[in-house]
């Protein structure tokens, strides 16, 4: 893609979540940076419902879709019942669709 201007934080460990470390390694980006979760999984699912309950008290950062506020945007599949679609090529297509989501925002 060319990108230049994004980094990728894997984060390998949820429990117990490891603050520390995520505050030092985001607090090399600056102040005026986007946050991004992205996730193959569906919103409800995978570990986004974790991150949102339990990371954002420590980060003291908004969790918003949308608004001028928001620090901390969740990119993932929308929410379902089964963590897969039942299809290889709509498989394909939301996996590409998150991809441009992540690095369009």
């Amino acid at each position: 893609r060319g990108t230049t201007d994004t980094a990728i934080v894997r984060v390998e460990r949820l429990y117990p979540l490891p603050v520390a470390e995520l505050q030092e390694e985001l607090g090399r980006y600056g102040e005026n940076v986007q946050f991004v979760w992205a996730q193959e999984e569906p919103a409800n699912q995978g570990a986004w419902p974790f991150i949102a309950m339990n990371l954002v008290d420590h980060l003291q950062v908004v969790i918003g879709r949308t608004g001028g506020n928001a620090r901390l945007r969740r990119v993932a599949r929308p929410a379902s019942s089964a963590p897969a679609v039942g299809s290889a090529k709509r498989h394909a297509a939301e996996q590409q669709a998150l991809i441009e989501e992540v690095f369009t925002l």
